[in-house]
């Protein structure tokens, strides 16, 4: 299934009822926030669709025993990746416009069609009285908490880099719906913590490689990210002031050693591999692997790039 595609004709039909400018206006935005998958973000080939999106087919054969991915658009696998495409979609508007990222203030009502969406999704599947009621407003709940306590984090002074990570992880509750929802499809609640902390880590990973991308212009909006609160931290009390540390690292985030960033997504890296392994999840366990590599070589074009910046013949004075 082409997901983008399918996504943006549902999206399409699902916001007949707003003026057209405004509706065109929301899929270029759309288009915009999924072009990063749909171009390999940062030079991952995994990356054409997000790993949210990728595991449900995986986890729906590995739950169901689907010979493949099921392909009827109405069918039960394609209405949970539509239902957890709009619980993205809801939280990305809000997160963007909390963010100081909307350009058109007015898609944030439009949020709240891709939150009936997922509602209409749950109730069409699911009897009021099942547990999956209870556990979508949780992750609806912990995920704007986390937002606010992110932002709150990143303007403080000197941000603690476990509590960020720890609320990386907090935002990435809404892509708990689709395992969720499969493991009660499915009778296999066994799976249900193991599968939310393999998907954290996996979030966490994402979110410090795009502050590592974004570290320089979230400094010059007063953000101090993961990134940037890791190596603030390398800074002793003594060496330069704190805005001085950090006017430095966001001028010449290439000539920073960047390895205790890394390091960190490494460490996230392993976790989920063992989750995956201690699953049985062959595939996603591939995919994790897969992904290491990808970082590697990031890695390895930082720290090239760093060598050249550093070691760069300067022209004689004239």
């Amino acid at each position: 299934m082409n997901a983008m595609l399918d996504y943006s004709e549902r999206t399409a039909s699902l916001l007949t009822h707003i003026p057209l400018p405004v509706k065109n206006a929301f899929m270029e935005y759309l288009a915009r926030i999924w072009a990063p998958f749909r171009s390999g973000h940062t030079g991952f080939p995994e990356s054409r669709l997000p790993f949210w999106d990728q595991f449900l087919p995986l986890l729906d054969r590995k739950f169901g025993g689907h010979p493949k991915p099921e392909g009827n658009p109405g069918g039960f696998l394609a209405q949970i990746r539509w239902a957890q495409f709009c619980f993205f979609v809801c939280i990305r508007i809000q997160d963007d416009f909390y963010d100081h990222q909307l350009e058109n203030r007015s898609f944030v009502v439009l949020g709240n069609d891709f939150l009936l969406e997922v509602e209409s999704f749950l109730g069409d599947y699911f009897p009021r009285n099942n547990h999956i009621h209870a556990i979508y407003p949780q992750l609806l709940r912990q995920t704007s908490h986390n937002i606010f306590r992110t932002v709150t984090l990143q303007e403080q002074y000197d941000p603690s880099p476990r509590d960020l990570l720890e609320c990386y992880a907090g935002v990435g509750a809404i892509f708990h719906l689709g395992p969720s929802v499969l493991c009660m499809r499915y009778g296999k609640q066994e799976y249900a913590a193991p599968l939310r902390d393999l998907y954290s880590h996996l979030v966490v990973v994402c979110q410090i490689l795009d502050d590592l991308t974004d570290i320089s212009e979230d400094l010059r909006q007063g953000k101090v990210n993961f990134a940037a609160a890791v190596l603030l931290s390398s800074y002793s009390d003594g060496e330069r002031s704190r805005d001085d540390a950090l006017e430095n690292i966001g001028r010449n985030i290439i000539r920073c050693g960047v390895g205790s960033v890394f390091e960190e997504v490494y460490q996230n890296l392993s976790a989920a591999a063992a989750i995956a392994a201690d699953l049985d999840l062959t595939e996603i366990h591939e995919y994790v692997g897969r992904y290491r590599a990808g970082v590697r070589l990031l890695e390895a074009q930082h720290h090239k790039a760093r060598v050249d910046t550093i070691f760069r013949p300067t022209a004689p004075p004239e």
